[in-house]
């Protein structure tokens, strides 16, 4: 249901039903100049291993896909640093790190950063005038609850 407040338009959206997803893209007021996307199940052990890879792979590929279909040039999407191996259980080959080294994703969660990158740069390569980043963010350790 959207939000009465236009200052922040607010649709709830299904972002793994890429109809949903592209409905919600479309319904933006014109001039949109990107998009943030940080949906997503956030780490390794919070459901089973498969559920996570095949909901935040689908949720990046609705967003890259809708946005494109949009004509929106200008993505942002949450990547992490566990791609590249965090926490090294085996130490990388030269610290300190860099997004040069070499991915070793150790968890669903991780491969599913990995192919979301991926998948990103294919969409760029087809359009070459798509601009997508994908920081990669690290959660470290979380404060215990108050």
């Amino acid at each position: 249901m959207p939000s009465s407040d236009m200052r922040c338009p607010f649709a709830r959206v299904d972002m793994r039903d890429y109809g949903q997803v592209l409905d919600a893209v479309a319904d933006i007021e014109s001039g949109i100049d990107g998009i943030v996307h940080l949906a997503a199940i956030v780490g390794a052990k919070v459901a089973a291993s498969t559920h996570i890879f095949h909901t935040n792979t689908r949720i990046s590929y609705n967003v890259f896909q809708s946005a494109r279909i949009a004509g929106i040039k200008n993505i942002v999407s949450a990547s992490s640093e566990t791609l590249l191996g965090v926490p090294f259980d085996d130490p990388p080959a030269y610290f300190p790190v860099d997004d040069k080294l070499t991915s070793k994703p150790e968890s669903s969660y991780a491969l599913s950063k990995l192919v979301d990158e991926s998948v990103a740069a294919e969409f760029c390569r087809w359009d070459p005038a798509l601009k997508m980043i994908g920081p990669r963010f690290s959660l470290g350790k979380r404060a215990p609850p108050i």
